[in-house]
């Protein structure tokens, strides 16, 4: 007699919040495209102390078992012609159990092009369509729709004043003159309350076995974004993993999964530090995540599941080295002062992501003679502030 054999491509992902820990919910409405997924599970064990009248001594005792699932996503964005509703974006939902908040900017701010009061280089004073309260806009995108209908014309601010006075992240040829609008927008900015984010259940079938999993918590999350080159090329993902209980499993024909076209690479786009365009490999958003279960003998488990407990976001750009005259990380990892970092990269609307950092400071980095030009690759350290870092999907 001859088993069905499982094969590895045969696998898909499906997620959905909870409404309550410890209470699976159906996933299946929602699969997800993923990929390099992995399900680990291991026993949970402590040694019996007991003699048994020889040198011999028995087995551990098995007393439970945990499960972490890993997988990568794709790093596109939602698509369509408009901003989709709240919880519609199914990546949006690791991201929000990642401690993010979804905010759906659904109109255009102000609805139509309005002439801004006065401009430079790194920033312009709004008009009457903006609402004049500090940092109500910071880490969004606005568009000069004049300037170039592309990705050209899309800029991230980096603060705005109560006076409408914004500065950018980025330094543009010539001064602003012309009209500005803060376009519709999907984004997801990193939160700093002390709300705990709700737990997650999946399903994942992995070659035909069915895999239910409750409490799901993300306790790795990283946006790591490469660039492809004429040489190279590479996709832009969310790196992520989760603790799981197993909820049940089953045999379980995996379904399709509709494909959803290309992934926008990581060139013909933007990436400013510090207002500059700085050249480099890539970079990579680490949000630094860290969990523990809090025990309770009123769970079947013996504990409350995971939950964060800490969290300290550092961002990583693969950096060209430039002279120090153009670009000198070492002085601004010695003055230690706030940076910021704009990416922006996509095809269109609905197809384009951006990853906003206001401000970040430089620790020391040398050199890299590794390969065949000089590199450089300083942490940058995100402190906890108000929208300290955000991805973003516009729409206009």
């Amino acid at each position: 007699m001859a088993f069905a054999t499982r094969k590895a491509r045969n696998t898909a992902l499906a997620v959905i919040a909870q409404s309550v820990r410890g209470t699976f919910v159906d996933p299946a409405a929602n699969l997800m495209p993923c990929s390099n997924m992995q399900l680990n599970i291991s026993s949970v064990t402590v040694a019996n102390p007991e003699y048994t009248g020889s040198v011999d001594q028995n087995g551990d005792e098995v007393v439970g078992k945990q499960a972490t699932i890993s997988f990568d996503i794709n790093l596109r964005a939602p698509g369509g012609s408009d901003v989709p509703s709240a919880g519609a974006f199914l990546p949006g939902i690791i991201l929000k159990n990642a401690k993010m908040t979804e905010v759906i900017t659904s109109t255009a701010i102000p609805a139509s092009p309005e002439a801004l009061s006065s401009g430079s280089t790194t920033g312009f004073t709004g008009g009457s369509g903006m609402t004049g309260t500090k940092d109500l806009y910071k880490g969004m995108l606005v568009r000069f729709p004049t300037l170039n209908a592309g990705l050209p014309g899309i800029s991230a601010i980096r603060t705005n004043s109560a006076a409408k006075v914004v500065e950018l992240c980025e330094t543009f040829a010539a001064s602003l003159s012309d009209d500005y609008q803060i376009p519709k927008q999907l984004a997801y900015v990193n939160d700093i309350s002390s709300t705990d984010p709700v737990p997650l259940s999946l399903k994942a079938w992995l070659g035909g076995k069915r895999y239910d999993l409750v409490d799901c918590q993300v306790t790795s999350l990283a946006v790591s974004v490469q660039t492809s080159t004429t040489r190279q090329g590479s996709i832009p993902i969310l790196r992520v993993t989760l603790s799981a209980i197993i909820n049940a499993t089953a045999d379980e024909a995996t379904p399709a999964i509709p494909a959803l076209g290309p992934t926008p690479k990581y060139r013909d786009g933007k990436q400013f530090i510090s207002k500059k365009a700085v050249g480099g490999s890539g970079f990579e958003l680490n949000f630094g995540i860290q969990t523990d279960a809090a025990p309770n003998p009123n769970m079947a488990s013996g504990d409350e599941g995971d939950e964060i407990t800490s969290k300290q976001i550092t961002l990583t750009p693969n950096l060209l080295s430039y002279l120090k005259a153009d670009f000198d990380t070492l002085a601004m990892a010695d003055a230690q002062a706030y940076h910021s970092f704009f990416a922006l990269w996509g095809s269109g609307p609905g197809q384009i992501v951006a990853v906003v950092v206001p401000d970040a400071r430089f620790s020391h980095a040398g050199d890299d003679l590794g390969g065949t030009h000089v590199t450089q690759s300083p942490q940058m350290w995100v402190d906890v502030m108000s929208k300290s870092a955000s991805i973003v999907f516009p729409y206009y």
